[in-house]
């Protein structure tokens, strides 16, 4: 009976050390796929946080081209429309208001713009200072592009304009729009960026720093695009 109770006993002792072991690694397996998960979500947040950022730079087709071939190649459009816009004495502003007041009229104008060409289907190119470019008919062409740039920039005078009324500071924004042959792709290594180049681009900043303020100046071109959709003046 001694023998048969050591026995019991360090079988008990075995069995008990067994399920305790059992349940402490069960534990850590539950916690470790907890820390998993958790870090998995963290992941996927910061995943989506840098797509995110990357579709704030990049047009969605650039994107997708370089996640298919890891490259992108600059690419000629034969018929695309620019939208440049600025604001009249901007210089002269910028040296009156205070720095923060400055920007935060900028921040609060371009972000209304940003609507609007996100509503249109427009690709938001570049801010230079006050300067505002815009395109559209690419990256995925279009054959309404002028009539739909045309269509943005008169909302944003429209803006502007019921901005104006019930702002303290006033705004004069000008406008130019020019349609042509452009090549586009991305420049840089660090910071880099979608940008423009050609003719059209130079001819559509002419076309703005010639403008009235108020108004939307067009090219010829971009008249012949659009005469159909709107009355123009010469």
């Amino acid at each position: 009976w001694f023998q048969g109770a050591t026995i019991a006993s360090v079988l008990g002792t075995l069995t008990a050390a067994y399920r305790w072991k059992t349940k402490k690694l069960r534990q850590r397996s539950i916690q470790l796929e907890h820390m998993v998960k958790e870090r998995t979500k963290e992941l996927e947040a910061e995943k989506n946080k840098s797509a995110e950022l990357l579709h704030n730079i990049l047009p969605a087709e650039v994107i997708k081209e370089l996640k298919e071939t890891g490259v992108s190649r600059p690419r000629e459009y034969k018929t695309i429309s620019i939208l440049f816009t600025d604001f009249m004495g901007f210089t002269n502003i910028s040296s009156t208001l205070p720095a923060e007041r400055l920007v935060g009229e900028l921040n609060d104008i371009f972000r209304d713009f940003d609507a609007i060409i996100e509503k249109h289907g427009l690709e938001k190119l570049k801010t230079i200072g006050d300067a505002y470019m815009i395109a559209c008919g690419l990256p995925l062409e279009s054959e309404d592009h002028a009539v739909r740039i045309v269509k943005a920039a008169m909302e944003m005078q429209e803006y502007i304009k019921k901005r104006n009324e019930n702002s303290s500071f006033k705004w004069q924004m000008r406008a130019g729009v020019h349609s042509g042959t452009v090549v586009a792709g991305i420049v840089g290594k660090n910071k880099f960026t979608y940008d423009v180049w050609g003719d059209t681009v130079n001819i559509a900043s002419r076309m703005e720093s010639e403008c009235e303020a108020g108004a939307i100046n067009i090219s010829p071109f971009t008249y012949d695009l659009l005469k159909e959709h709107f009355e123009c003046h010469y």
